[in-house]
């Protein structure tokens, strides 16, 4: 494909560096050729005493012809040696034409008789097109040239953009902010989190956790978001800056789907009690009876479960067909809401977390008008639960499973479903958010405790910690709910049941998206999708097998909780440790487009040493065999165990992996390169890349800034020319809007049928050198190749 020829009319021109060619003068003499690395000019005859056109001769001088294969950074600010070449032109009133090669076609343009206009080539046709020749555009340029402290004049593509704009612009789109806070309410948040606060000092652990979530949550949150945005492949490409953990990603993957192996299960539990709530009568009939004299005190929900749902196959295999029926609804439902990628999962996110917020505020205030017992039994604050390490540890384990982070799910998120939206207000917007969800459902949980006890009805801890809040909640419906009984306890169990989908939806899409990933998308969505939902469903009839649900409890005790913990650690010890504070500080502001506090690093620094502090103390403190009030069998724990040390056996192998694939001479060689980024990371978009790449080296020359250089990827070009055909008078990022319905100066290029409107491409300019998709063209216009 040949580049463009622009044929015009140039008056004047100023070089701005004198060691272009060899042999220029640093004035240019008149009707000379010169040759601008690439771009030939013949300038008009000028008067020698003057330099000013000579306007008899111009009238018979062909006009000058441009041949552009180099990217050129324009009106350079005066006594400012580039590094590249720049020039200004006056545009006189010219009918200008673009011939392009390939096409055989000609786009007539028309140019008005404007001072001060800038030819912009290079990045603008490199990015678009792939490497080959594309529109180019002539735009106004100010008066005094406006430049960034890098001498960058990429704020020229659109000067009225610089004005601020409403925050209420800035939010993102209602399906982004759903799918955000969808995670919010997550089982974790409304089944485990509750469970944990009643069984480790009520308001003193709610005080830790909300600690813990302030000063660590927010932190690994905005963490993730933004690698997540920087690097858009998700969790497992994320390791591509320190190739010798990459199995820490998939560490994370694995712990995702250990999730949505026992969360159906919790889920299913919940369908149960809804369905045959919701047909009465309450309590079932297949539980009304009385338990034999000497068993151990049981609340009435558990005792149910155990004679009805979690009864043996062996016992009976009709209550085991019911349970494998309602694990094959939900997980029929999570089809639908993964199969499609992130479309589905933002419809869902609308089906799903709105009913789940709105249900926990109804049923929140319909309590709070009958009693207020149990807030007071949740506000009593006991120092002797805050000086005790138990306390510290479970609700730093409470804080993965409610918030989501350490699983990957957020950076897969963040990469694919937000990767515009600001990362500090989404990381603080998220915590929040969080918080006000599990808070407010622990509060429901203490209301109802608190009118048991008014009722003469003493809980006791349950034999299955899992299902606590499930078996809580049928007590409630048989001894409070009164006529309004089936009601309020559908409600409730709905509620948990849409929690359920929330958290199902996010981490299983984070697996098939990794699986698309490492595949390159070798099998399309749907069918990675139905492939994970197989195997689940598979493992979670599994998971029903052992009485009192014991390989949910290994899961969620002895080996997710730790798993997290330890792969948060070593994510932070490779980006803040390993591959350095200083590039992960510059990549951030590159992503955040302004300057990040220092504190942030600080956090990143220290937060690792405290979890790895965390972990080891809990392996000495705490009891290797369940916990202080109740000891697990012995197969169940060294299960547990063998299932936590294999995480670590996946890093270490791919760490070893990654070792010896490296191209070096020595075992020493290959390990320093495991340590140092790979060639290909970065950001996936080319444009996106592009602008990062001129970042960093700007960066590393001067140590400055320019913020101008914003993360504007291939779609948001697409978007933009796409609303410029819509609305050619509204403009866009990339189309200035005018009165008239045309950028005056602009290249308009005309399309192929009449009836189309107009495009206008302006894109920021950027050193070509540095673009992994040019290709230089080195033909000249004299005709030498």
């Amino acid at each position: 494909m040949r580049p463009p020829k622009i044929v015009g009319t140039i008056t004047s021109f100023t070089q701005s560096r004198h060691d272009l060619c060899p042999g220029e003068t640093s004035n240019p003499p008149t009707a000379q050729q010169f040759d601008f690395g690439g771009c030939e000019c013949v300038s008009q005859p000028r008067h020698p005493a003057t330099m000013q056109p000579d306007h008899q001769q111009e009238q018979q001088q062909q006009p000058g012809v441009f041949r552009f294969s180099r990217d050129y950074r324009l009106a350079a600010p005066p006594a400012v040696t580039k590094p590249n070449h720049s020039f200004t032109a006056e545009v006189q009133t010219h009918n200008w034409s673009q011939f392009v090669g390939d096409s055989g076609r000609v786009n007539s343009v028309s140019v008005g008789a404007v001072n001060n206009r800038v030819l912009k080539t290079g990045a603008h046709r490199s990015a678009v097109n792939g490497g080959g020749p594309g529109p180019l555009s002539a735009t106004p340029l100010p008066l005094p040239v406006p430049t960034t402290p890098m001498g960058s004049t990429t704020k020229l593509i659109s000067d009225n953009r610089s004005a601020k704009v409403p925050w209420c612009q800035c939010l993102p789109s209602l399906a982004t902010v759903m799918v955000i806070l969808s995670v919010t309410a997550s089982l974790g948040n409304l089944v485990r989190l509750p469970t944990v606060v009643f069984h480790n000092g009520g308001g003193t652990f709610l005080v830790v956790y909300t600690i813990l979530a302030i000063v660590i949550g927010i932190p690994l949150v905005f963490l993730e978001v933004v690698l997540g945005q920087f690097c858009q492949e998700g969790t497992t490409k994320l390791w591509r800056a320190v190739p010798l953990l990459k199995g820490v990603g998939l560490v994370k993957v694995l712990t995702s789907f250990l999730v949505a192996v026992y969360y159906p299960v919790i889920m299913a539990m919940s369908l149960f009690f809804a369905i045959w709530t919701g047909k009465g009568p309450v309590p079932f009939t297949e539980c009304d009876y009385l338990p034999p004299r000497g068993s151990p005190p049981q609340m009435d929900g558990e005792i149910c479960l155990q004679e009805t749902f979690l009864k043996p196959p062996d016992q009976d295999p009709v209550w085991f067909g019911v349970d494998i029926a309602l694990l094959f609804m939900l997980w029929a439902l999570i089809v639908l809401c993964v199969f499609r990628g992130s479309r589905s999962y933002k419809v869902c996110a609308f089906f799903t977390f709105i009913p789940t917020v709105a249900g926990v505020i109804a049923l929140l205030s319909q309590e709070l008008t009958i009693s207020s017992q149990g807030i007071n039994e949740l506000l009593l604050f006991d120092w002797k639960y805050l000086f005790t390490f138990d306390t510290w540890y479970y609700a730093l384990i409470q804080l993965f499973f409610s918030t989501h982070i350490g699983f990957g799910n957020i950076t897969t998120c963040a990469g694919r479903l937000y990767s515009k939206s600001n990362a500090f207000w989404t990381a603080v917007l998220y915590m929040l958010c969080n918080l006000a969800v599990g808070i407010s459902f622990v509060c429901v949980i203490y209301l109802w405790i608190g009118r048991l006890e008014t009722h003469g009805i003493k809980l006791i801890w349950p034999q299955i910690p899992e299902l606590f809040v499930i078996t809580l909640l049928y007590d409630v419906t048989i001894h409070l709910f009164g006529e309004t009984a089936q009601i309020w306890a559908v409600i409730s169990f709905l509620v948990l049941i849409f929690a359920g989908l929330n958290s199902m939806v996010v981490v299983v899409f984070t697996v098939v998206e990794s699986i698309m990933i490492e595949t390159k998308e070798r099998w399309r969505s749907w069918m990675i999708t139905a492939g994970v939902c197989a195997v689940g469903f598979l493992a979670g009839i599994i998971c029903l097998l052992p009485v009192r649900m014991e390989l949910v409890h290994m899961l969620d005790h002895y080996v997710i909780g730790h798993m997290v913990a330890a792969s948060t650690a070593l994510e932070l010890i490779g980006f803040a440790w390993i591959y350095g504070s200083f590039a992960l500080y510059s990549d951030f502001e590159f992503v955040l487009g302004q300057k990040l506090n220092p504190i942030w690093s600080a956090v990143w620094f220290l937060t690792p040493i405290v979890l790895v502090i965390f972990e080891i103390w809990s392996l000495v403190t705490l009891p290797l065999s369940g916990s202080h009030e109740h000891h697990d069998a012995q197969w169940l724990y060294i299960m547990g165990w063998i299932f936590y040390a294999s995480s670590w056996c996946i890093v270490l192998v791919v760490a070893l992996w990654q070792i010896f694939n490296q191209v070096d001479y020595n075992i020493g060689q290959k390990l320093l390169s495991t340590l140092k980024p790979s060639r290909n990371w970065g950001p996936v978009d080319p444009i996106y890349r592009h602008g990062w790449v001129v970042w960093r080296g700007q960066s590393a020359i001067g140590g400055e800034r320019d913020f101008t250089l914003k993360r504007r990827g291939t779609r948001d070009y697409t978007h933009s020319v796409k609303r410029a055909h819509s609305n050619p008078k509204g403009g866009s990022r990339y189309h200035p809007p005018s009165s008239n319905g045309s950028s005056p100066g602009a290249l308009h290029t005309s399309r192929a049928s009449k009836g189309d409107p107009p495009f206008v491409v302006q894109l920021p300019p950027n050193d070509l050198d540095e673009h992994v998709c040019w290709r230089k063209d080195t033909r000249h216009v004299n005709g030498k190749t």
